[in-house]
């Protein structure tokens, strides 16, 4: 936080296959580990085990942002057969000298979901992606 102005949307910059596009409306991107207790003698847990750790993602654009990377695609393919691809995310305020780079490594896009409403909005799609890894902070 900079003289109380928290991260905005204009604060990040987002680059996916070499380029920075300026379609991209959104993006969300978690991940999840699984844990367990173990148990023992007693109503108590001793221990603990950590599982699967499974990340995933959504990348939000405009339609005309859609249709320019499909033009980079042979035709008849679809943005779900890409092979897996990084995607950084960086966020930096103005006046800030520090940046901060998340890393989603290998993304997969599962899907592609179009939606276009009355009103004048713009057409959004959105794609939800699997992700091997985030590497916050790297």
């Amino acid at each position: 936080m900079i003289k109380g102005k928290e991260y905005d949307f204009e604060d990040i910059k987002i680059k996916l296959f070499d380029k920075e596009p300026i379609g991209i409306t959104g993006i969300k991107y978690g991940h999840k580990q699984e844990a367990k207790f173990q148990h023992g003698m007693g109503k108590y847990a001793i221990s603990y085990t950590k599982g699967k750790y499974e990340a995933t993602g959504e990348l939000s654009l405009l339609q005309s942002e859609l249709e320019a990377l499909q033009r980079t695609l042979p035709k008849g393919k679809s943005l779900t057969d890409i092979p897996p691809f990084d995607i950084t995310v960086s966020y930096a305020m103005e006046g800030d000298a520090n940046t901060t780079t998340d890393t989603l490594k290998s993304c997969i896009i599962t899907g592609l979901d179009k939606e276009l409403k009355t009103g004048g909005e713009a057409m959004e799609v959105k794609l939800p992606m699997i992700i091997t890894q985030i590497l916050y902070n790297s």
